[in-house]
């Protein structure tokens, strides 16, 4: 009996130092750090309202009815060039990384290339002063930065004259086409977007009249420009 006991004290003895023994080898767990948020990217969506400038090539084909070739003048073609300024005011909203809207413009053309006259040959001078457009726009954002393609409708304003002696004989017209284009776009901060972008114009023919009877003018542009908005 006395045997018996003994084993059970020595028992319990092992257990308690077995016990021991693990709470002192128990590892304690590693913390864990906090998660921590991404940053949040650029959100394009809201109305923006900008300036821009650049440079406008075009060319002009001059084709003259029957009477006006009998005249004297044929057919000519012809190309320009000159700067620009003008402002924009556009729209954006987002979807995921999808930037879907619309934009407009008007530029006042200015250079050497309004008054130099262009169709010399037949006493005849194209001038170019005005123009602009209103388009849709599709980009796709990567945060700041964001390439985009563009078109719609474009109009300018181009004036035709020509001379016979004294005799002078100007026609203005406001010609309506279309434009494609493509760009990119670049948030430098929040608020102000910076913008590089090529369009190409065609503004098909329109009659103007002569000194005698009257021709055809065919008009395209390519335009370079930068700008500079602010969204809101």
């Amino acid at each position: 009996m006395r045997f018996i006991v003994a084993l059970s004290f020595i028992s319990m003895l092992s257990g308690s130092a077995f016990a021991a023994d693990a709470i002192v080898r128990r590892e304690d767990p590693v913390p864990v750090p906090p998660a921590v948020a991404p940053a949040a990217s650029y959100d394009w969506s809201g109305i923006y309202l900008g300036v821009d400038g650049g440079f406008k090539g075009f060319s002009l084909d001059f084709a003259p009815n029957d009477q006006a070739e009998a005249a004297g003048f044929g057919r000519a073609k012809a190309t320009a060039k000159g700067g620009f300024v003008g402002g924009y005011i556009g729209y954006n909203y987002q979807i995921d990384n999808w930037v879907i809207g619309a934009e407009g413009d008007a530029q006042f053309h200015f250079g050497k290339a309004d008054t130099d006259e262009i169709l010399r040959e037949y006493a005849a001078v194209g001038e170019a002063k005005g123009f602009g457009s209103l388009r849709a726009r599709l980009g796709y954002a990567v945060d700041r930065f964001m390439p985009y393609v563009t078109g719609g409708v474009a109009l300018e304003h181009l004036k035709l004259s020509t001379k016979d002696g004294d005799k002078l004989k100007e026609d203005s017209k406001t010609r309506l086409g279309y434009t494609l284009g493509a760009g990119v776009d670049y948030a430098i901060t929040d608020n102000w977007i910076g913008k590089v972008e090529y369009q190409f114009m065609d503004f098909g023919k329109k009659s103007y009249d002569l000194n005698i009877g009257s021709a055809d003018l065919s008009s395209q542009s390519h335009t370079v420009r930068i700008g500079l908005s602010y969204k809101f």
